[in-house]
């Protein structure tokens, strides 16, 4: 679960303004100064925009026989639960398998739709897999992990991802999408009321790397000084490690740049900015 937006104020603000029993980081001794970095959007990283929603390859023996054997009969069974009025046609509709020779859908389980499991048995028992079933949309996000998973064998002769649905740790639905980003926002406003705030706004600075990181996605490539990075996996110059989400030790060294610039900004310091080029990109196995 995400933390909440209040618990998360809480605990930050008492981890810098505390005043008693003087052990806020800032109010332990009121010399002291702090640089503070706010959150970037993780739909950006690679992680989460590697696997393309439509991310399964069929041909067209491949695809007619997804449909044969699964879309012709859970779409049947659909427009049942529509005349029956236990679903709409609306979210009928979106839950209609379509496999064609090209690019597919991702098949997933999706908690936002109605559960028809009860509906599913007797002659309809062979559908109980899929009673949270759909396929992906370009609204959905397939994390870089799952990617190990699509294509594998399921239960009963079943293939993961196309003909039996991903569990909901694979995907991240529009509903969870928007909670995260709300999440975020909450958070981020957090962390720019402690750098704005009229007490402490000469102590505390903003090191903005969602907006260095989101600038370095808009431009596709950087370069700082005689280093170049790009905001992916990709050697040598992506700045992300193999999982997609956390840094490499040149990404890491950019988020250093971005912080000790905000540091000679803000505090009127002189510290030297890293050479990127002493700081080594992931380097993929090479066969």
């Amino acid at each position: 679960p995400l933390t909440n937006s209040a618990t998360f104020a809480g605990q930050y603000n008492a981890a810098l303004f505390t005043p008693s029993p003087h052990t806020g980081l800032l109010t332990a001794n009121t010399l002291s100064k702090a640089v503070v970095l706010n959150f970037p959007d993780i739909f950006k990283m690679p992680h989460f925009t590697a696997v393309t929603y439509n991310a399964i390859p069929l041909d067209a023996t491949s695809a007619a026989a997804a449909t044969a054997g699964l879309a012709v009969n859970y779409n049947a069974f659909l427009d049942g639960m529509v005349g029956a009025t236990v679903i709409t046609a609306t979210e009928a509709s979106l839950r209609k398998l379509t496999f064609n020779a090209g690019q597919n859908a991702i098949l997933i389980n999706d908690e936002t739709l109605t559960n028809l499991s009860a509906f599913m048995v007797g002659p309809y028992a062979g559908l109980a897999p899929y009673a949270t079933a759909r396929q992906t949309t370009s609204s959905d996000v397939i994390p870089l992990s799952t990617g190990s998973v699509l294509g594998t064998a399921g239960p009963s002769g079943t293939v993961n991802g196309v003909s039996y649905p991903l569990a909901d740790q694979y995907a991240l639905i529009p509903s969870e999408i928007t909670a995260i980003k709300a999440a975020r926002d909450a958070f981020n406003a957090t962390v720019f009321a402690a750098v704005t705030s009229a007490t402490n706004s000469e102590r505390v600075a903003l090191a903005d790397v969602s907006t260095a990181l989101d600038n370095l996605v808009t431009a596709k490539v950087l370069g700082l000084g005689n280093a170049t990075i790009t905001p992916n996996i990709n050697p040598p110059t992506g700045i992300y490690s193999e999982d997609g989400l956390h840094f490499n030790s040149r990404g890491y060294a950019y988020i250093a740049t971005v912080v000790i610039q905000a540091m000679n900004a803000n505090f009127r310091s002189t510290i030297p900015l890293p050479d990127l080029t002493q700081y080594p990109a992931t380097g993929l196995p090479i066969p």
